[in-house]
């Protein structure tokens, strides 16, 4: 992950090793089954805004990169929400808890 900051380590390196690894399980099983694999993000992928411009290196920005070196389609439904002038409230998943 040759993309992190240097000052990312222990839990949070651990966390983006293990997306790696899962993104890429799941492109291995969407190629067997033919499929199309595609990131799906809700505005609750972003942490505070204001550190990411100051830093670049937001979770969302992160998970971003691990599916650009993977050619996995990233689309947050944040940056869409308010392009198209809606509500923050309008791009999340009424009965998703995660």
């Amino acid at each position: 992950m040759h993309f992190l900051k240097n000052d990312l380590h222990g839990p949070c390196k651990d966390a983006f090793d293990f997306l790696g690894f899962a993104l890429d399980k799941f492109q291995q099983m969407a190629r067997r089954d033919d499929a199309s694999l595609v990131v799906l993000a809700t505005d609750t992928l972003r942490d505070n805004p204001k550190s990411e411009e100051a830093n670049g290196q937001g979770f969302h920005v992160l998970a971003r990169k691990l599916t650009e070196a993977r050619e996995i389609p990233f689309i947050d439904l944040y940056d869409y929400v308010v392009r198209q002038g809606g509500r923050i409230e309008d791009g999340r998943f009424a009965l998703d808890r995660h």
